[in-house]
């Protein structure tokens, strides 16, 4: 790969960062609405709310689901990876940074494939109705971690400014949290 393809590309690396934060403050902030509108017995809101909800899990399912297959997988034709942005050095503590997460994006994983990518019979399982629908947000502020140790790896020479930005900040969550939640 080029520098120059590398760096175009990181764009479209930021814009699923982005999203995957936007959709995950999203849901918080519908999920709080959404508690409103049940204490005031308004189906008609809560039905709206809901319906704007499961657009932003789907749209979190989405781009988690690109940026696990960008962190994790090989490289495969046309397929950017993060193995492009690492030197080889990196490449190894990469890998074993993300062993160390494996449970993290399992969890991830499943609750994507099982919710959103899959029509499976685990929609109608109780165990999943009870348990498996509701999203630990914390979870998501975890694999944020996973994002920063990519980027803190990353060779700046292929990223874009905004990556670079986020690079910076302390907290991937935080910088869109206080740009994104309702009060």
């Amino acid at each position: 790969m080029e520098e120059k393809e590398l760096k175009e590309m990181s764009t479209h690396i930021f814009y699923e960062i982005e999203m995957l934060n936007i959709s995950a403050i999203k849901i918080h902030n519908l999920i709080r609405r959404k508690i409103s509108a049940l204490e005031e017995q308004n189906k008609e809101k809560t039905w709206q709310i809901q319906i704007n909800l499961n657009v932003f899990i789907e749209s979190f399912a989405i781009h988690s689901r690109n940026l696990i297959e960008f962190l994790q997988n090989d490289v495969c034709k046309n397929y950017v990876r993060a193995k492009h942005y690492l030197n080889d050095k990196n490449i190894i503590t990469f890998r074993e940074f993300m062993k160390q997460k494996s449970s993290l994006v399992k969890y991830i994983q499943d609750k994507t494939n099982n919710q959103v990518a899959h029509l499976t019979f685990d929609r109608i399982n109780d165990r999943f109705k009870e348990k498996g629908k509701s999203w630990d947000l914390k979870k998501i502020h975890d694999f944020n971690e996973i994002l920063k140790e990519f980027l803190s790896l990353a060779e700046e020479k292929f990223l874009c400014e905004n990556l670079i930005k986020l690079k910076q900040e302390k907290n991937i969550f935080h910088y869109y949290a206080q740009k994104y939640i309702e009060r």
